[in-house]
């Protein structure tokens, strides 16, 4: 038996704007894009097409939804993005306007930061 990963799912408030902000700011490409017969918007968003990781979009309806997005884990970075360039990253994300938390943390063996996505979801950017 094989397992692997599969998507994140992000509850969001707008599929277009939080597509475009993952686009924009991290280079992400729309993997699948459908309406379902019952209306459902289904939006998966990714770094490579042919590769099966993501994050599915999904709209939040209840209300209860509603107070979950941006607090999925409440206070707990909802995701790590990896990156082979974190200085360029980070200046690029600072000058667009994202909110970042500190700087990058720089070592032998890693460099991180922490940014927050347009519902302020944190992020952990890594450079291994």
């Amino acid at each position: 038996m094989k397992n692997t990963f599969g998507r994140l799912v992000l509850l969001v408030h707008d599929y277009d704007a939080a597509t475009s902000f993952y686009i924009k700011h991290f280079g992400c490409k729309v993997v699948y894009d459908q309406i379902a017969p019952n209306g459902q918007r289904y939006v998966h968003i990714g770094f490579d097409n042919t590769d099966n990781t993501g994050i599915w979009l999904l709209k939040a309806d209840t209300d209860i939804q509603q107070k979950q997005v941006g607090n999925q884990i409440t206070g707990q970075p909802l995701m790590v993005i990896y990156t082979d360039d974190i200085h360029s990253l980070y200046n690029q994300l600072s000058e667009a306007g994202v909110q970042t938390k500190g700087v990058p943390v720089i070592t032998a063996a890693y460099s991180f930061f922490h940014c927050y996505d347009l519902y302020e979801n944190e992020i952990v950017v890594v450079q291994v």
